[in-house]
């Protein structure tokens, strides 16, 4: 074994000016090895650092983190020791000791010797870099990515915020140094398929019937360079094909298609078998029996009907629709008569058009008897049928300037008419974020997008409702990330956060949340 090379021995190591770039002192000055949110200005640095200026900047970030959540993933001894971590040399001490273990190791199992002279690493990467500047910037390059790697270790982090341009916006320690040396070079020359972008509509991309300025621009960037992307809205009302080709044309693209859009009631479909030949009633909006019929349900033989069908064919259950036009040619239809069958469930698949009517209505269905609404035990009553309701928010943003009441607002007026009716809670299955159930069937949405082999590790929620999206997104699987957006129900700023349900993330727009994505590289996405 005279040939192999021997363990290299740890020597301290005395900063050195580098020749191309100036570093006083790498060990101090790599800004992202500090905890501070605020980016690194440039690459040039100072050498001296003492402890006041070091409190002083921890301060400082401290001020600027939203005092309402905590930092995610970080705990104070954590950021302390950070802290403490940068304004010393030992970075780079460790740093050299790891990659001369390194490169003993990778020698010894290849059993060849070193090439050239054994001399200490940093000498041999001065006199490298003083004969070739870009070698030298490769070389920085190299160990810049290696302590992202190498310094966790050291400080027991389980994930190195500071490694990523693209971390939580409270962590960010690092913004401006990794993108300075990459450049502004864009990812679509990588493969980029680990990684895909889960949008909500209002709020997000909408607002209104307008177009949120770049969201447009945002889409076509996801997939102008093959970025799996969906719309996960809890809008409804139209079928997916409907609202995919609305939002091709608001946007003034192609190729979003129906296997693109997740409604909220889309999980329904999976009721059309269960209820095969049962009699429930749909409410929602005006389009929304042809929903409900092009999902399978079978309104042609009576299985299905609607609050006004009802409302219209039974004597004086709400006298004043009784006798009115029900619409889409449907015909009225009366549950008192002798042989109806009885309705077995209530489905609510988007916002009701008259809630007077509706409440009054499904009170009685679910109360059940005959006639319907005449339950027949003592209080407090049970609920006769199956309530599901898609869509449980209570406020959206519409095209108005402060959020509007959604049907949540509606399954909530439901719950306490029933409560106070019945003397018991109303039981309801309810779907669309933030249910579990849905951010799944959004994953499976957005996998089928993919090549054969190709696996997604990561999906970042775009939201503007924290209830909702940011919830949910932070309750789903480990491969999902919130990101909170200021266009919609969320009123605060890029530098403040959700106090009840935090974001992974907030930006200003889903633009510059796109742009943060294509800029970070396939090690960042998976970093956090």
């Amino acid at each position: 074994e005279a040939h192999l090379p021997r363990r290299p021995q740890a020597r301290p190591v005395v900063a050195q000016p580098h020749p191309q770039l100036g570093l006083s002192n790498p060990g101090s000055s790599w800004g992202f090895l500090g905890n501070s949110p605020a980016p690194v200005s440039g690459l040039t640095a100072t050498a001296s650092s003492s402890s006041s200026s070091s409190s002083t900047a921890a301060s400082s970030a401290a001020a600027r983190r939203p005092s309402c959540s905590p930092v995610p993933g970080k705990t104070a001894a954590t950021a302390t020791s950070s802290a403490t971590f940068v304004a010393s040399s030992q970075p780079l001490q460790l740093l050299q000791q790891q990659l001369q273990e390194q490169l003993y190791l990778h020698q010894r199992q290849e059993q060849q010797p070193f090439p050239g002279p054994r001399q200490p690493l940093r000498q041999r990467l001065q006199r490298t870099a003083r004969g070739s500047p870009l070698l030298s910037g490769a070389i920085l390059v190299a160990l810049v990515m290696a302590a992202a790697t190498i310094v966790p270790r050291y400080l027991g982090h389980t994930a190195f915020a500071g490694a990523s341009a693209f971390g939580p916006r409270s962590s960010r320690v690092g913004a401006a140094v990794l993108p300075a040396l990459r450049g502004s070079r864009c990812s679509s020359d990588v493969a980029r398929r680990s990684w895909g972008v889960c949008m909500d509509i209002d709020g997000v991309v909408l607002r209104g019937g307008d177009v949120i300025p770049g969201s447009a621009d945002a889409v076509k960037a996801l997939q102008a360079n093959n970025i799996p992307y969906a719309f996960m809205t809890n809008g409804g009302g139209v079928t997916e094909e409907k609202k995919a080709k609305q939002l091709e044309a608001l946007l003034g693209m192609e190729g979003i298609g129906e296997e693109r859009v997740l409604l909220s009631h889309t999980p329904m479909k999976a009721l059309v078998e269960k209820y095969k030949n049962r009699r429930v009633i749909i409410v929602g909006s005006k389009e929304t029996p042809a929903v409900a019929a092009h999902y399978g349900f079978d309104f042609k033989n009576g299985w299905a009907i609607t609050p006004m069908q009802l409302a219209a064919g039974t004597p004086h259950i709400y006298p004043p629709a009784y006798g009115k036009d029900v619409g889409f040619g449907l015909p009225r239809i009366n549950v008192n008569e002798e042989g109806a069958p009885p309705i077995e469930a209530v489905m609510i698949f988007h916002d009701p058009i008259d809630w007077s009517l509706e409440l009054q209505v499904l009170t009685d269905v679910i109360a059940g008897g005959y006639p319907l609404g005449n339950a027949t035990t003592a209080k407090p009553w049970k609920q006769a049928v199956e309530v599901f309701a898609s869509n449980p928010d209570f406020i959206w943003q519409a095209g108005y300037g402060v959020p509007r009441y959604g049907q949540g607002a509606f399954s909530e007026c439901l719950r306490a008419l029933w409560q106070r009716l019945s003397g018991s809670p109303l039981e309801i299955t309810e779907f669309g974020k933030p249910m579990p159930s849905q951010f799944q069937l959004a994953q499976e949405l957005m996998a089928d997008q993919l090549k054969p082999g190709e696996e997604l590790q990561r999906i970042y929620m775009m939201g503007d409702n924290p209830a909702a999206d940011i919830r949910g997104a932070n309750d789903a699987d480990k491969q999902w990330r919130s990101v909170l957006v200021c266009t919609g129900v969320y009123r605060g700023g890029p530098e403040g956060n959700d106090c009840h349900d935090p974001a992974w993330r907030v930006e200003k727009n889903l633009q510059e949340a796109v742009e943060s994505l294509l800029k970070a590289s396939e090690q960042e996405h998976l970093a956090h």
